[in-house]
């Protein structure tokens, strides 16, 4: 049989076209469905655009670290942003810092044998940067973790510091400037290049528009006014250059006004506290200081006298440095020199997490302590209060608990690995001023709740994961549903009654046996009354639901406050209603930014 060549090329062409079509055709759903999964990312269920924390963004730049440099690198040459990098760097001198170094995109615009540090926040990233750094073998280059909103460097360190594209990725840019302007030397200079706002509004329609999508891609927010933001910040803009429309920013500035004239008052970040030696105040240092307690803490120290007079408080977070390294701990103490230490800090986890990772909540919570302990011991600190939690309490016991009862069984089986290492807390108290005359002691608060908790649905506690499905519910229209009977009865402490009582422990109890910090046993609510409460406080209209195929958990778990009330038998507890008040007040104002 003979085919002729006509037929053979139209059937080959038609193949072809076939094949070309189903390729189009597999294209377009995939990128049709990327677009879909772009917006369910950025966008809501109501088509709203999403907002994206640090944690978010930092989540989506280690996404995209493996394939960061391929996926930019040809828009980069083809907009000359490799030059602009080039010709910004190559005026680096002196001791240089580069903040936000990303995957190493910047390393060989730097000269060999540059004095050069690296810093980033994104783990995925660093790992790229590393590589980079194995396979060049530059041993000349200092890179490490570190926020950039909170450096550990002292002031006026370098002789220059640079960022390129790093202003779109940070939390709160302005700080993160100062920050820079904080660690440049006097006559150092901060070398930029940033992509923001445009000279054009038709472009920055654009921009504000498709922003929520671009950071749900990128991480990035990318429509920032990068000009307004260095004079905002202090610094004193020497030149600027735009490129692209203007969105392209290469600035060259230098330190404005100092960092040190912008702080005021007693409350300090891990990075800055004030030196004892020039204003002679004793240092508190608050381990887990950034939570719902520090936040008591912090609000109320504002109005007390005693620690606007003569103290000084620093408010650590983990990225103050990692409590688990014992040389990290120590580095810590011998920085700030405290006097007094309020110990917060602790691995905590919902019910399943306590379950399935007991050996990690007992070792990394142990080693923790340890570390603090041993460091409180060594640096010679007054007065060391650590925070425990009512979970230590045995599993099968009597009602109402009181401080004498907390070995008298083993704690609940889902918890037991948290609940050892925080009994610990209360052993080690005594053993240290047994052996040693440390003066450290520990409390025991029942369950806390105020501004700043973390409303998560899932991972939060009761009265924040109420205000947070009530708002919801409000803002749907529908019931507010609540699991179980409501008829569970529970005592909740207000943070700043908490922060307050803390403070006085610190400053008059002096005993290593524990104290309960608690509301009264004739303050104890109903999970029914407080969703009630709730919903009142938040305005809500609709029907309170009880779905009552949801089981209730514990019926009880009273404690006894009556040994502290003979201690503090004036000491006023803010009433449920008014601290749900407060609290839900708080949460709309802040929806936006609460942790949730």
């Amino acid at each position: 049989m003979r085919v002729s060549v006509k037929s053979l090329t139209l059937g080959i062409g038609s193949y072809l076209g076939i094949l070309g079509g189903g390729y189009y055709w597999a294209l377009s759903q995939r990128e049709a469905a990327a677009k879909k999964a772009l917006a369910e990312k950025a966008e809501d269920a109501a088509g709203k655009p999403k907002r994206f924390s640090e944690t978010d963004r930092l989540a989506i730049f280690g996404e995209g670290a493996s394939k960061y440099d391929k996926e930019i690198g040809t828009d980069e040459i083809v907009m000359g942003l490799n030059l602009l990098r080039w010709w910004l760097l190559r005026q680096a001198r002196g001791k240089i810092l580069e903040v936000a170094g990303g995957t190493g995109r910047n390393l060989d615009y730097f000269p060999k044998g540059a004095n050069l540090t690296i810093i980033d926040l994104c783990d995925r990233m660093m790992a790229e940067t590393e590589r980079k750094l194995r396979k060049s073998r530059r041993g000349d280059v200092l890179f490490g973790k570190m926020d950039v909103s909170q450096m550990s460097f002292p002031d006026r360190t370098f002789d220059t510091v640079c960022d390129t594209f790093g202003l779109c990725s940070f939390e709160d840019p302005k700080v993160a400037l100062q920050e820079m302007e904080r660690v440049c030397k006097d006559d150092g200079q901060i070398l930029l290049l940033e992509h923001g706002r445009s000279t054009y509004d038709w472009l920055n329609e654009i921009l504000d528009k498709n922003s929520h999508r671009h950071t749900a891609r990128w991480g990035c927010v990318w429509n920032r006014d990068i000009e307004s933001l260095c004079h905002d910040a202090g610094l004193e803009v020497t030149s600027i250059s735009r490129w692209h429309f203007g969105t392209t920013y290469m600035i060259h500035a230098k330190p404005g006004r100092r960092e040190a004239d912008r702080r005021k008052g007693p409350v300090t970040t891990g990075k800055h506290a004030q030196d004892m030696s020039k204003n002679n105040k004793k240092v508190v240092l608050i381990t887990g200081g950034t939570g719902l307690v520090g936040k008591g803490i912090e609000d109320f120290i504002s109005s007390d006298p005693i620690a606007q007079e003569s103290e000084s408080y620093v408010f650590l977070s983990s990225k103050d440095g990692d409590l688990r390294d014992k040389a990290q701990t120590y580095a810590i103490f011998e920085k700030h020199r405290p006097a007094y230490v309020v110990h917060l800090a602790a691995l905590v986890g919902g019910l399943f997490r306590n379950m399935a990772q007991k050996v990690e909540f007992y070792r990394e919570n142990m080693l923790i302590n340890d570390n603090v302990m041993e460091a409180c011991k060594d640096f010679k600190v007054e007065k060391l209060v650590s925070c425990l939690s009512t979970c230590i309490f045995p599993d099968k016991t009597t009602y109402p608990i009181d401080e004498t009862m907390i070995h008298n069984g083993p704690p609940h089986a889902s918890n037991e690995g948290y609940a050892y290492a925080k009994r610990m807390l209360d052993v080690m108290s005594r053993c240290y001023k047994e052996e040693y005359g440390c003066n450290f002691t520990s409390i025991i608060p029942t369950n806390i709740y105020g501004p700043h908790d973390n409303f998560n649905i899932q991972d939060g506690h009761v009265i924040p994961g109420l205000v947070h499905k009530c708002y919801l519910a409000e803002q749907a229209g529908t019931d507010f549903t609540i699991w179980g009977s409501g008829k569970p009865l529970r005592q909740f402490i207000y943070s700043r009654d908490l922060a307050e009582l803390i403070i006085w422990t610190m400053r008059e109890y002096h005993s290593a046996d524990p104290l309960i910090l608690s509301v009264g046993e004739e303050d104890e609510v109903s999970i029914g009354t407080l969703a009630e409460t709730v919903a009142k406080a938040m305005e809500f209209k609709g029907n309170v639901v009880f779905d009552t195929s949801k089981a209730d958990g514990q019926y009880k778990k009273t404690a006894s406050n009556l040994k502290l009330r003979s201690l503090r038998p004036d000491f006023r507890f803010t009433s449920i209603e008014e601290g749900l008040e407060k609290t839900c007040a708080w949460f709309k104002e802040n929806y936006a930014t609460a942790r949730k």
